[in-house]
């Protein structure tokens, strides 16, 4: 790489999709991690229940605004590494 050549963010931009991956899936993961130690007997589960079916949509939320969210760092990926690309052509 030449002097005084900057490399692409390419760092920023997988951090960010980590976090919206994160965000995204946090309904399964939550999930997971509540059902991972339920080995035991029974356990009354009624009151989470009702609770998830009176605010169900915000579990269902997250997928939305992180399919969004993914949509609109694609774009931004894509528009940030063609502009840097092109810079880097008409470099002397």
């Amino acid at each position: 790489m030449a002097k005084g050549q900057q490399r692409f963010p390419w760092l920023t931009y997988v951090i960010m999709l980590v976090l919206i991956m994160v965000f995204t899936l946090s309904p399964a993961i939550a999930l997971v991690f509540l059902n991972s130690g339920n080995t035991g007997p029974t356990v009354e589960l009624t009151d989470l229940m009702a609770s998830w079916g009176v605010l169900g949509w915000l579990v269902l939320t997250p997928f939305v605004v992180g399919a969004l969210a993914l949509g609109a760092w694609f774009v931004a990926l894509l528009a940030h590494w063609l502009v840097y690309r092109r810079q880097q052509r008409h470099k002397p």
